[in-house]
């Protein structure tokens, strides 16, 4: 009879571990980022040498390839990704200016390649302004707009990419760039074990306690 007891007490206690279980998978689940690679795509109409057919912008990557971080749905943080640098070389000091020859094929994408939370490339097209004149003066000279974007995974998971806009004022001036990225929606797939509440705890301490209990009088 007390064996018996002994069984009860096992089976109950292992109903109440699955229902500790099964109460967490329905909590918020932290998601994994990897970056591994990224960099910037850009048109044919750079370049550095004195040619008025070219515009001389150069694009530098910096992110590499960043520890893992996660992030939990409405998370968000932002990266250092890379710096970009206006230095037209048609003319010196007050007289570099940007000529019409130059607007043309001016095309920038940013982009990410990532191992998680999908394997695959992130990229942003960018809107590119470029204005002709002196570059002397306080008015906009070269512009990158960026949109954010946003990439699905799993089921339902979603998180958007959004590079920073640059606007360059001035001649021979770098500007850092940064990217953020923000988890709009956790797939419904991921799964997590919550940390129990203290009543939770307690009733499954006292429950323990009594096996341990029926155990002893077993023998």
């Amino acid at each position: 009879m007390r064996i018996k007891s002994v069984q009860h007490m096992r089976e109950a206690m292992a109903a109440l571990l699955g229902g500790i279980v099964l109460c967490g998978g329905a909590n918020a689940t932290p998601v994994t980022f990897d970056i591994v690679s990224g960099g910037y795509s850009v048109g044919t109409g750079y370049g550095c040498a004195n040619d008025t057919s070219l515009l001389c912008v150069n694009f530098s990557y910096q992110l590499g390839s960043p520890a893992s971080f996660v992030l939990s749905s409405g998370g968000s943080t932002s990266l250092g990704f890379g710096s970009v640098q206006l230095n037209e070389t048609d003319g010196q000091g007050a007289s570099a200016k940007i000529d019409d020859g130059e607007l043309d094929n001016l095309d920038v994408t940013a982009f990410l390649n990532f191992l998680n939370p999908f394997s695959g490339r992130a990229q942003s097209v960018a809107v590119v302004g470029a204005f002709t004149g002196s570059l002397a003066d306080s008015h906009t000279d070269y512009s990158i707009t960026f949109a954010p974007v946003t990439v699905t995974f799993g089921n339902g998971g979603s998180f958007t990419l959004d590079f920073q806009d640059l606007t360059f004022t001035q001649n021979s001036v770098t500007l850092p760039q940064t990217v953020t990225i923000a988890l709009t929606a956790e797939p419904s797939d991921a799964r997590a074990i919550s940390v129990p509440e203290p009543a939770t705890l307690a009733l499954l301490s006292l429950g323990l306690a009594g096996l341990g209990l029926a155990r002893r009088k077993s023998r």
